[in-house]
């Protein structure tokens, strides 16, 4: 059984079709919802935000293609899993099912294990996916303070430097921070160009140090 509220919709013009689907995939869990028609099927998805949509190419009033397209432009559906469910197996199908922005083109008979399988791969990808982002995130965050921990810390040496009465000892002491800078500007121009709090601080750090420069 699969987990609780996973949505199916299904769309075909053949009656039969449409409710034994739907009936073999209640028996194993899933909410469902069906429609013989392209119309329909939109105005359904919109209401019923299903997860997986298991579509005929070959439905009225708009086609399989068509009304794929329109799936993706609404909220509800444009990261459903999508899948052609056809008797239309020639490659230029496939072809029109892909550029479609369906998922799979599958040809009847459709074994169940398949979609299903589909399904839970499609559910760890996204799993993955925002995991994935999180880490991004996080990465973000500890950029942002280690650039602002080696600017504190290039201050810290100029502060030395302006008290340092040894001429030698004050030009390291500069080196040092303007060495920071540079190191510190490449990488934020790498990994955060667009944080302008950064790149202000690495000028204000620039200004002050080549101000102590001898």
């Amino acid at each position: 059984m699969v987990e609780a509220n996973v949505r199916l919709l299904v769309v075909d013009d053949d009656v039969d079709t449409v409710e034994t689907t739907a009936l073999l995939f209640q028996l194993e869990g899933y909410e469902t919802r069906t429609a013989e028609d392209g119309a329909e099927a939109i105005e359904l998805a919109k209401a019923f935000h299903p997860d997986v949509v298991l579509l005929g190419l070959g439905v009225p009033e708009m086609n399989g293609y068509e009304v794929a397209r329109e799936l993706r432009r609404i909220d509800t559906t444009k990261n459903s899993l999508i899948v052609a469910v056809t008797g239309f197996a020639q490659p230029i199908d496939e072809l029109r099912s892909a550029e479609a922005d369906f998922d799979l083109h599958l040809v009847k008979p459709v074994d169940f294990a398949v979609i299903e399988h589909v399904r839970l791969l499609l559910a760890e990808s996204n799993g993955l996916v925002h995991r994935s982002r999180g880490l991004a995130t996080e990465r973000g965050r500890a950029f942002v303070t280690l650039v602002g921990l080696a600017v504190d810390m290039a201050h810290t040496v100029l502060d030395v430097a302006g008290n340092a009465s040894n001429a030698e000892f004050k030009r390291r002491c500069v080196a040092k921070a303007q060495s920071t800078h540079g190191k510190m500007l490449i990488q934020v121009q790498r990994n955060a160009p667009d944080r302008t709090e950064l790149t202000d601080a690495l000028a204000a750090l620039k200004q002050r140090s080549d101000g102590l420069w001898l």
